[in-house]
């Protein structure tokens, strides 16, 4: 498992052996470690590392020697994902003015735009088959969740409106996506139906707010 954490009084990313409940810190001589993913196969992970107000995304492997520079601009790039086939990686970058979604091959080479409408995209999410992306995207000062096709073209919008509506989770059959949401006040964690965008449930409860779901990839027997 890695996870990003501020035990050591600043961001730092680890890798978590769950079996052998031990942990190692990801560290990088480019600068701070500030968010990450890892690759499908755990073999590999792209980290988001700033220096001097400036985040670009690393290839590294799971012991943190990196591998490639993935982005090279002056302004951010974070949010990374990769797809379920390890092939393809999905990130934020405001390269364009303000943050948008752009996909690159994990090998390397030029990244290509994939949204064009809402001024603050973020968080992408691979589909469990991989042929498209859920993100969220704000307008009016909220976020809202919508997906859209690796091929760019018209996003379809998910959540409708009430509240702000955050961080995607796809279901591993694709058909629901976890995610946050203040549409009754505090933040708490919802499941809705992508295919007719209907809220099945509110799954947390309380005093406090809740965000950032995960789903697990494990379906049962």
């Amino acid at each position: 498992m890695l996870y990003l954490s501020y035990k050591s009084m600043e961001p730092a990313l680890y890798l978590a052996d769950l079996k052998d409940r031990r942990e190692a810190k990801i560290e990088s001589p480019r600068g701070r470690v500030i968010g990450g993913t890892i690759s499908p196969n755990g073999e590999q992970i792209v980290a988001a590392i700033e220096r001097g107000g400036t985040t670009n995304l690393y290839l590294l492997t799971r012991e943190g020697a990196e591998i490639r520079q993935l982005t090279d601009t002056n302004g951010i790039n974070v949010s990374p994902a990769i797809s379920p086939d390890g092939q393809t990686l999905a990130f934020t970058s405001d390269r364009s003015g303000n943050p948008q979604i752009y996909l690159m091959p994990l090998t390397g080479g030029a990244a290509k735009r994939i949204t064009f409408s809402g001024d603050y995209n973020t968080t992408p999410v691979f589909s469990p088959k991989g042929d498209k992306l859920a993100y969220q995207s704000r307008a009016s000062g909220r976020f809202d969740i919508f997906t859209i096709g690796l091929g760019g073209g018209e996003p379809v919008q998910i959540t409708d409106g009430n509240g702000s509506n955050e961080y995607p989770s796809w279901s591993p059959d694709g058909r629901y996506l976890a995610f946050s949401s203040t549409r009754e006040r505090r933040s708490r964690i919802y499941i809705i139906m992508v295919g007719n965008r209907k809220i099945i449930s509110a799954l947390t409860e309380g005093n406090g707010n809740d965000s950032c779901p995960v789903w697990s990839w494990w379906l049962g027997d």
